[in-house]
């Protein structure tokens, strides 16, 4: 069993006695990761920043300002996180950590509200790492930037590419239920919004989202006056989904 808080505890220790011994920038390395892995982000950062200021020229370096970008990113100061992750995309170019500093940058700016350059950062991620295995989450992720900025065709293009692309099951259900919604609340196209949520219950009937699709499906059938249908939808919602926070409405 994994235990980061004692690891990062131990490389401390190890510090402590010796600071200056060879394997001391590895061992501040490691104890800034095992902070992050336990969930200490103040901490991570700390020795994140330490590591920068005393170990600059380390072939670890890229992973430790990365390290700074997420601890940034997680502890919500956004603006500062994309000046890391900038820097990993100006400055290492050959980075195992490059396609992730351009997600992490369009998801700071999409926090910041910064919608069109959070939707520029995901387009040339998407450009520049086709076969990235974070494609299907560039794709999301630039959907829902996209609906922020109203454009809602694209952004259906966008959740599609997504459910392509990616191999996350879960992912690939909540691009689809996006598509229900935007047919169904913004473009008003009923019938394809009822396709959308039929995909959901017949491809990912594991989801968690079933019963929310099951529901949208009754209304989507409802706006186009298949009573019946609709009728049929929401006593399998009843029946399928006993416990559905959906069951009240």
């Amino acid at each position: 069993m994994k235990n980061y808080t004692a690891a990062a505890d131990d490389y401390s220790k190890a510090l402590e006695i010796n600071p200056q011994a060879a394997w001391a920038p590895y061992a501040q390395y490691g104890k800034g990761w095992s902070n992050f892995k336990s969930g200490r982000y103040n901490e991570a950062l700390m020795v994140f920043l330490a590591f920068r200021k005393d170990y600059s020229n380390s072939p670890l370096i890229d992973s430790v300002i990365f390290g700074t970008a997420q601890s940034y990113y997680l502890l919500k100061d956004y603006a500062n996180a994309v000046i890391s992750y900038d820097e990993i995309i100006l400055k290492f170019q050959n980075s195992n950590y490059l396609d992730d500093a351009y997600l992490g940058k369009g998801d700071c700016l999409y926090g910041l509200e910064k919608y069109e350059g959070s939707a520029q950062a995901y387009k040339e991620a998407i450009s520049k790492f086709p076969k990235s295995d974070l494609s299907g989450q560039f794709e999301y992720s630039l959907g829902w930037t996209l609906l922020r900025l109203k454009d809602q065709q694209a952004a259906v293009t966008s959740f599609r590419e997504a459910v392509k692309k990616s191999t996350d099951r879960n992912l690939k259900a909540s691009a689809v239920s996006r598509i229900g919604d935007i047919y169904i609340m913004d473009l008003k196209d009923y019938q394809k919004a009822k396709e959308s949520y039929d995909e959901i219950l017949t491809e990912y009937n594991d989801s968690m989202l079933c019963d929310y699709a099951q529901y949208q499906l009754g209304i989507a059938l409802f706006k186009m006056a298949n009573y019946d249908a609709a009728i049929l939808a929401f006593q399998s919602l009843l029946g399928n989904f006993p416990n559905s926070t959906f069951k009240e409405q």
